[in-house]
This record gives C-alpha cells, structure tokens and sequence, in this order.
C-alpha cells in the first residue's frame, strides 16, 4: 500500500480517537455541571456505549472525517452539522425504543451540544 494512503486511514483513525476524546470529555463536563460530582450513576454508565455507538454512527453516516476540498466556510461545516443532526436523531430514537426515560435529558442533549461546540 502506497504511503499516503497509509498516512490517510491513520489520520482517519487519529481524528477518530481525538473525537471520541472530545465526545467522553464534554459528558463527562456536563455530567459535573448537573451532578456536581464525576462518580457516574449506574444508569448512565449503561447508557455510554449507547452515547459512543450513536456518534460513530453518525460519524460514519456523516462522513464526517471525509477528505473533500471545502471551498468555504458552509462547505466545510456541513459533514460536522449532518453528523451532530443525525446523533442526536440517534440517541431520540433509542433511548425512547429502550424506555430510559429517566436519564436527563439536560446531560444527553447538553453532552452532544457542548461536543459540537
């Protein structure tokens, strides 16, 4: 395999990694803020891979890491706005097939809103 295709995919994966860095960093802000604690609640610890499964979904529905020239400001914007709207679609859908409605929704919805920030 040719080098700058090999230099591509781990550059996929790295800004993969440092989004899912930022994505556990903002829940776990948002957490704080609600709680005021970081000792998360055994509802929300079953509900992370949920969290993490949506983003990647997304991420990957979105393209949100693919390699287009943008040629302004909207164009470069579009695969992060797509991939938060599709993330958030997401997360409604399951958490209402899997009836957690007791969770808040100020640490889901805040956690996804402060990652897109």
């Amino acid at each position: 395999m040719p080098f700058h295709l090999k230099s591509k995919k781990a550059s996929y994966w790295l800004n993969m990694g440092l989004d899912a860095l930022l994505l556990l960093t903002s829940f776990f802000v948002i957490y704080y803020t609600k709680r005021g604690h970081v000792y998360v609640e055994q509802n929300f610890l079953d509900y992370l891979p949920l969290y993490l499964g949506a983003w990647f979904l997304a991420s990957l529905l979105g393209r949100k890491f693919k390699s287009d020239k943008a040629q302004n400001l909207s164009d470069h914007l579009k695969p992060y706005i797509r991939s938060i709207l599709l993330q958030i679609g997401f997360l409604s859908i399951f958490l209402y097939a899997l009836k957690w409605f007791d969770l808040s929704r100020f640490i889901i919805f805040g956690s996804v809103g402060l990652f897109f920030l």
